[in-house]
């Protein structure tokens, strides 16, 4: 594993240079692909499964979570190269900013919206709930859920976060934590980090003081507190790279994962509360991975056989793509199986064993025919996404072979893939 100092880092900041960490590459790509099994088992209402189905598909009802994930590596890696700025400036300041994230998630946002929209309106059986799920997305065309999805304002309220594309939901949160993250510089600037935290989670929870106030729900279809999220991850980016070591970071992000795996497990309604303990886990958790990049060790060689093999990296690279495009595709795939009557646990596991290698293989076209080519020009060179997904398991598992051996373990730098600032929430919809 290797920390790769680079002019041409492509994260939003005045740095000129800063760290390349490929294992957030491998957590965004295996937490992609968690949200698609996760929403390949949620087809089927878990309680009509039976034995092993059930089991498999209750471990696999988290999906919710990685919204979490993405958003706190979303400000960690917004945050990282400014780190050790006292003045957290963002390079060609907001307004550049703000059209570099543009145009980084914008168009493969709105090629899928288009494209969806396409084909529900050229297959009229599309238009019919063909599936539970895929009834929540409907209506689909109506004039208020499309211009609230092109306007990236349909997290506001459940009559459109679930339409069309209900992962999508997430990318409307995520824009408009953008807009906000200018503001949370400048409180950064003035205040202090600490304070920059406590404002944004101050912020993102202020709609429970309002509700109670108007005596009306307010938000009720986006996550505010993700705010706060951002701003953890920010904040962890800051605390990586200062000097110490790994291990008190690892401690902590394992006590208060297990506090909020304890939640969610027991109190999983309380999805606001559970996010943001579950978010501080993730952040500590990122403090930890980049503070053990610069220590030797068995801990360092077994992070980067995990999280920075070649199919974790390969999934890395066409993780934005599979969100944008997996959840119709596996309700479509499921709509088709229904004339089959196949029973709940057969019906499972063709999406978990086809559904799933379809949706992947759309990802990549996706990936090579949308997203990369709308993706800046100068971008690092990445690793084929076909190549690592579907042909890397000897090379992964020698991986961890050497792992085992004591070898120190890294991708050369010519193909590691860069660290890029592209978090966008990968998330499941709200179930």
């Amino acid at each position: 594993m290797r920390i790769h100092e680079s002019p041409q880092i492509r994260l939003d900041a005045v740095a000129p240079a800063g760290p390349r960490y490929a294992f957030l590459d491998g957590i965004r790509g295996l937490s992609a692909f968690y949200v698609l099994i996760h929403h390949a088992a949620a087809e089927l209402d878990h309680e009509r499964l039976r034995g092993f189905a059930h089991d498999v598909a209750i471990r696999l009802r988290y999906g919710h979570y990685a919204v979490a994930i993405f958003i706190v590596l979303s400000g960690f890696c917004l945050a990282l190269p400014i780190a050790d700025d006292q003045r957290a400036r963002l390079r060609g300041g907001t307004l550049a900013y703000l059209g570099r994230r543009a145009r980084r998630i914008l168009p493969p946002y709105y090629a899928a919206l288009v494209f969806f929209l396409a084909v529900i309106a050229m297959v009229p059986a599309l238009r019919e709930p063909i599936t539970p799920r895929w009834a929540a997305a409907l209506p689909a065309t109506t004039p208020d859920v499309i211009v609230s999805h092109l306007l990236l304002v349909h997290d506001f309220s459940h009559a459109w976060a679930g339409k069309i594309d209900p992962p999508m939901w997430s990318i409307a949160v995520e824009w408009q934590i953008y807009l906000l993250f200018p503001l949370l510089l400048i409180v950064r600037r003035r205040l202090g980090t600490a304070a920059m935290v406590v404002v944004a989670v101050g912020l993102g929870n202020l709609d429970k003081v309002v509700s109670a106030l108007a005596g009306v729900e307010v938000f009720n279809g986006t996550c505010p507190w993700y705010v706060g999220l951002f701003a953890l991850g920010a904040a962890a980016a800051e605390a990586a790279r200062r000097p110490g070591r790994s291990t008190p970071w690892f401690v902590a992000a394992a006590a208060i994962g297990a506090v909020a795996c304890s939640a969610i497990e027991y109190q999983g309604a309380k999805v606001r509360w559970n996010d943001q303990l579950f978010g501080l886990a993730i952040a500590c958790a990122l403090v930890a991975f980049a503070r053990a990049e610069r220590e030797a060790g068995r801990r360092r060689r077994w992070l980067a056989a995990i999280l920075e093999s070649p199919i974790a990296l390969g999934l890395g690279t066409i993780s934005y793509s599979l969100y944008l495009t997996h959840f119709p595709l596996l309700s479509w795939i499921h709509g088709a199986l229904t004339p089959l009557d196949l029973g709940p646990g057969a019906r499972m596991w063709i999406l978990l064993g086809a559904g799933v290698p379809l949706c992947l293989g759309f990802a990549m076209v996706f990936h090579h025919l949308v997203e990369r080519p709308t993706s800046s020009a100068n971008r690092p060179r990445q690793l084929d996404a076909p190549r690592l997904v579907l042909g890397a398991s000897a090379e992964s598992a020698m991986v961890v072979a050497e792992a085992s051996n004591g070898a120190v373990i890294g991708l050369p730098a010519s193909s590691t893939p860069s660290s890029r600032a592209t978090d966008f929430s990968a998330a499941s919809s709200r179930a």
